[in-house]
């Protein structure tokens, strides 16, 4: 009897093309790093992946995102780095507007994904002692965006499936597989020309050095920030008996890159934007559970959560403002109060909306939702369906879900809802919202088709 053959260990064209990728993307994108050379920044390349198939790779990565339930929902949280993303990004020449996610993991890191999808570690914020270190990471993520260095490094592997590789790309990220049996499994695909992709990244990485660097500088920020908060990483992992951080353990930081990254920043000029009364990394510490230091020169740091502040405190930082506010006898009508200074502040907005006494009033604090960025929209909007079931107007309720599934990239339970819903109990307004994600349901399945 002819013997069955034995498994071969060959990896299959697809798959050494989908390892090519990942270990040249763990290489690139998964954090900030320095390199000695001044780049050639050359005009970027004309796209090859027509914008549906990004689209396609961007929902699948922020579904395998929001499936690992490491997405943080803190609206004050959320708040604070949307602001400060999207404070840097006015910079940047992007190809679409990005979404900031806040990622529940101890490692310090952050990655640029697909569709400008930019997240940042909850230890690496612990990590940070000010607000420019931050700032320093989203400008080199940012550089990576604008660069368009992951959708080359995509179009370069020539992979079909995107939906798979987004949602193993997501899952690598932000730490869902375990880091080293990961990398360990992608060597054993056959001939990965590994030191090609090692020489390819290096050059991704020196583009997004220098003009995450410019974006730093021109937002306000300190541009020696970048250099300073990896430098003071590399010394404390060489002292210390914990892990190597992943920012290190991806991408080595040497001597002659600080250096580089230090001269660099040094030629630029910068207005320091903030003063004590809007740097809110203290407090955003603290929410995640780090002590607040003993600063006490910063009279607004030691009011935090008390029901003492100076005014100066209240008018100038939301943060302060917020937790003054629920302290008090009547604090819906203070949060009012604090929405008419920060119209454009969601986490005001639902804070507010969770102490309304009516279903309505709290609908009203929310019917701006399009007016907020992802994913503070998509909290605003999970909060709206609630509400439009209490008051049985189940099908709104359904659009606003369906909203949310597209938000985080649910596509056939999104369909399902709008399957469901009956236009003509919808006001004027809901109508339209319907009739587009009817358009675009109709837009996917014709693409499907070809």
């Amino acid at each position: 009897m002819k013997q069955k053959s034995q498994p071969s260990f060959t990896v299959n064209q697809k798959k050494r093309s989908l390892f090519n990728f990942l270990i040249g993307l763990l290489l690139l994108c998964a954090s900030p790093t320095f390199h000695a050379a001044l780049p050639d920044l050359g005009s970027r390349p004309q796209q090859k992946l027509s914008f549906q198939q990004q689209q396609t790779l961007r929902t699948a990565f922020l579904r395998t995102l929001y499936q690992s339930h490491r997405i943080n929902t803190d609206p004050t949280l959320n708040q604070w780095l949307s602001d400060l993303g999207h404070r840097l990004a006015q910079y940047a020449d992007l190809p679409q507007r990005p979404v900031f996610l806040l990622i529940n993991s101890p490692e310090i890191n952050a990655f640029a994904g697909p569709g400008g999808v930019i997240g940042v570690h909850t230890g690496l914020i612990l990590a940070a002692d000010t607000t420019d270190e931050v700032a320093a990471v989203l400008a080199h993520e940012l550089a990576h965006v604008q660069q368009h260095h992951l959708l080359r490094t995509i179009e370069d592997t020539r992979y079909s499936n995107l939906t798979a590789l987004a949602s193993i790309l997501a899952a690598l990220l932000v730490g869902q597989y375990n880091a080293q049996a990961s990398v360990a499994a992608l060597y054993t695909g056959q001939a990965l020309s590994a030191q090609q992709q090692l020489a390819f990244s290096r050059h991704h990485e020196t583009e997004a050095d220098a003009l995450g660097i410019q974006i730093l500088a021109d937002a306000g920020y300190d541009p020696l920030a970048m250099a300073r908060f990896f430098d003071k990483l590399a010394q404390q992992n060489r002292s210390s008996s914990l892990p190597i951080p992943e920012i290190l353990r991806t991408h080595p930081v040497s001597k002659r890159r600080l250096a580089d990254a230090l001269n660099r920043a040094e030629r630029l000029i910068h207005t320091p934007h903030t003063s004590h009364t809007d740097d809110y990394l203290p407090y955003i510490q603290a929410l995640l559970g780090a002590p607040l230091p003993p600063d006490k020169t910063d009279p607004c740091l030691q009011c935090l959560n008390t029901s003492n502040c100076p005014n100066t405190c209240l008018t100038n930082n939301w943060l302060n403002a917020l937790h003054y506010a629920l302290t008090q006898p009547d604090p819906a009508s203070s949060l009012n109060d604090l929405i008419q200074h920060w119209p454009r502040n969601s986490a005001l907005r639902l804070a507010a909306a969770r102490l309304a006494a009516t279903p309505q009033q709290a609908i009203d604090h929310l019917s701006n939702w399009q007016a907020y960025p992802v994913p503070l929209r998509t909290l605003m909007l999970e909060r709206l369906a609630e509400l439009q079931q209490r008051i049985h107007r189940d099908d709104a309720s359904k659009l606003y879900a369906a909203l949310v599934a597209q938000a985080k990239g649910y596509v056939k339970q999104q369909r399902a809802l709008v399957q469901e819903i009956n236009p003509a109990r919808l006001t004027p307004s809901e109508r339209l919202i319907y009739r587009a994600l009817k358009s675009k349901k109709r837009q996917t399945k014709s693409v499907q088709h070809k």
